[in-house]
């Protein structure tokens, strides 16, 4: 499994790779701190999941996953951001999105979150 982790946020890229890798331990994480970056990668890789910042520049979470999404129906798609902005995207989620994490992240949401989607 290929997952892609986008956010311009060091912080928040860094946070969240290291909480996939210890749940996904045997899976190839992908980091890109560039939204259309991240959506030429996977326009050109098979990718499984994607993690996407909600606020990203040039290209924001949810066009990201709804430009991934519209060649590849199938990628597990996440959202992450802070408490605000989900409250702001909860009026108006898209129905391509699978979940939303909010940061800053803890073991135990990204552990239950990912065991959701493993089942």
């Amino acid at each position: 499994m290929k997952i892609l982790v986008v956010s311009n946020n060091t912080s928040v890229l860094m946070n969240l790779c290291i909480r996939l890798e210890s749940v996904f331990p045997l899976e190839t994480i992908v980091q890109e701190r560039d939204s259309l970056m991240a959506g030429k990668y996977a326009f050109n890789n098979k990718i499984d999941m994607i993690f996407a910042d909600i606020n990203m520049k040039r290209m924001n979470g949810v066009e990201l996953v709804e430009f991934v999404k519209h060649d590849n129906p199938k990628v597990q798609a996440f959202l992450v951001g802070t408490a605000e902005e989900i409250f702001e995207l909860t009026v108006s989620v898209p129905e391509d999105v699978d979940g939303i994490l909010t940061y800053p992240f803890t073991d135990d949401l990204v552990v239950n979150m990912s065991a959701d989607e493993k089942k």
